[in-house]
């Protein structure tokens, strides 16, 4: 597995900070708070497949657990970098080693 979005982050020691990036359309910054609102599509609904809910629960559940999830623009200004922070506790910190998680 790769792990090198991954990154441990020394203002908030017992987080770990997530980045996955794809090379899609990526998303305008103007829009880019906006898709995290329940039922948010960026384009008319008969024309996505979607319902507009998925970043909206992921938000959540990244904030219920004290994390942050924001949006950036890709690699090479192409696509879409999304990034969260998950937070784990003092007796989970010792699964991680230098900002990768360890088997077991």
């Amino acid at each position: 597995m790769d792990m090198s979005g991954l990154k441990r982050l020394p203002s908030l020691p017992h987080a770990i900070e997530f980045t996955v990036t794809d090379d899609g359309p990526g998303i305008p910054e103007r829009f880019r708070e906006r898709v995290f609102g329940m039922f948010q599509t960026l384009k008319p609904r008969d024309e996505v497949e979607g319902s507009g809910m998925g970043l909206a629960i992921v938000k959540k559940l990244i904030e219920i657990q004290g994390g942050k999830i924001w949006l950036t623009e890709g690699q090479a200004g192409q696509g879409l970098s999304v990034h969260f922070t998950w937070p784990y506790s003092k007796r989970e910190s010792t699964n991680v080693i230098d900002g990768k998680f360890a088997a077991g």
